[in-house]
């Protein structure tokens, strides 16, 4: 089930980037990315608390999907925040504070699977939420 999952995520994504414009452009960008933040923590606690597996499987393909138009509404931000002269520089440095949270992450989640299978997804659901009012509130 997992495999499956996993391989429907990339293709939902692919088919959900093309239309993302269609939000990210006629809403307010930082609402969209506060609503999508808190969207998927909500499908994210989803796959936590429901039991069956079919249908956690489904609120954890639901929060992926999202992702991609969390991915065009936040990177859309990030270019008209920076500023003019140093867009590149500062684009750069953020995508390099993710890949390395990227390198971290899957030790941290695999650490915290071996406590509880659930614990790096409840320790997800957080920061979602926290992102999600820290920017509904700038």
């Amino acid at each position: 089930m997992i495999s499956i999952v996993y391989g429907l995520i990339p293709l939902l994504q692919t088919i959900i980037y093309p239309f993302s414009d269609i939000i990210v452009d006629k809403f307010d960008i930082r609402k969209v990315v506060s609503i999508i933040l808190l969207f998927q923590s909500i499908a994210l606690t989803c796959f936590i608390l429901i039991p069956d597996p079919l249908y956690s499987s489904l609120a954890l393909v639901t929060a992926s999907g999202l992702g991609a138009i969390y991915n065009i509404a936040y990177r859309t931000l990030i270019v008209k925040s920076c500023p003019e002269e140093s867009k590149a520089t500062s684009i750069a440095l953020i995508n390099d504070t993710w890949n390395i949270v990227q390198i971290i992450a899957p030790s941290v989640g695999a650490l915290l699977w071996t406590i509880n299978s659930y614990l790096p997804f409840y320790l997800s659901v957080i920061p979602l939420l926290l992102t999600s009012i820290t920017i509904s509130l700038a």
